[in-house]
């Protein structure tokens, strides 16, 4: 009696197995696809982070060299100007400056005066 139990089931398994071998290949297929799929965004993703991080990296220089030239104040020259100062008194002072571009910036020089001052 015990082994006719141990028969049956042994006989369902093989079948359970004989009937499994479609799905199986169906599941590994659907894997294989999900794996290349994430494999793809992933990809994607990096190539993305690295071309970002270059563009980045490029306006980063040209920023440093423009504030170079705003230090050194040796930008293009972008034609004369006046600034006037009020201190709240009542008179204003008015200041000669030179204007000069170094992109992105746009900066002023003080014009020195023959006077002294």
């Amino acid at each position: 009696m015990g082994n006719n139990g141990y028969q049956s089931v042994k006989k369902k398994m093989k079948n359970n197995l004989k009937n499994t071998k479609g799905e199986t290949l169906v599941e590994t297929i659907v894997s294989f696809v999900i794996v290349l799929i994430a494999l793809a965004a992933i990809t994607s993703m990096i190539r993305s982070a690295t071309a970002m991080n270059t563009k980045a990296q490029e306006n980063s220089d040209k920023i440093e060299q423009a504030a170079t030239k705003v230090e050194q104040s040796a930008g293009d020259a972008a034609g004369p100007g006046k600034m006037t100062l009020d201190f709240g008194d009542g008179s204003p002072v008015e200041i000669d400056v030179d204007v000069k571009t170094a992109e992105p910036f746009t900066f002023f020089v003080p014009v020195a005066r023959g006077d002294g001052q």
